[in-house]
């Protein structure tokens, strides 16, 4: 049985000396031709650097400030009741305490759904305010007024 040394030591005899391809004069490691910068299909002319390093600090200069504009856009809460209905006093006197209402309860469900962010949401308060203020909204006499009473 050959020892570690004998079984390998015929593979390691042509090193330092140019052949075998292991290395250049002297041992020295010969510095491979540089490759061709890889440019994948669809990459904009602007992205393409001299090589891959330059490329990819292209695409990072270019990435990292539109990331940091989309983390500030504003997202849906996680839940329903985050939403605020916000009416005027001439509304809100008006309409009444719609927190019982089912369709009041409803369409903060639905802005969730559509993930309306909490400013958008504003929208139906302003809406409600806008129609109560043009008269679009008929005051409805209660169960009392029609009883009589």
């Amino acid at each position: 049985m050959q020892t570690l040394v004998e079984r390998y030591l015929p593979l390691r005899e042509g090193e330092g000396k140019g052949n075998g391809g292991e290395g250049g004069e002297g041992g020295k490691p010969v510095d491979p031709a540089p490759a061709a910068a890889y440019h994948p299909a669809g990459l904009p002319e602007n992205f393409r650097g001299s090589d891959d390093r330059a490329t990819i600090d292209a695409l990072i200069n270019a990435y990292t400030p539109l990331r940091e504009k989309l983390n500030k856009v504003p997202k849906a809460p996680e839940k329903a009741d985050a939403y605020k209905l916000q009416m005027n006093e001439k509304a809100t006197e008006f309409m009444g305490d719609l927190s019982e209402d089912p369709l009041m309860k409803l369409i903060p469900e639905l802005a969730l759904q559509h993930k309306l962010t909490a400013e958008q949401f504003g929208f139906v308060g302003e809406v409600m305010n806008n129609m109560v203020e043009l008269g679009a909204y008929a005051k409805q006499p209660s169960d009392a007024d029609l009883a009589g009473q």
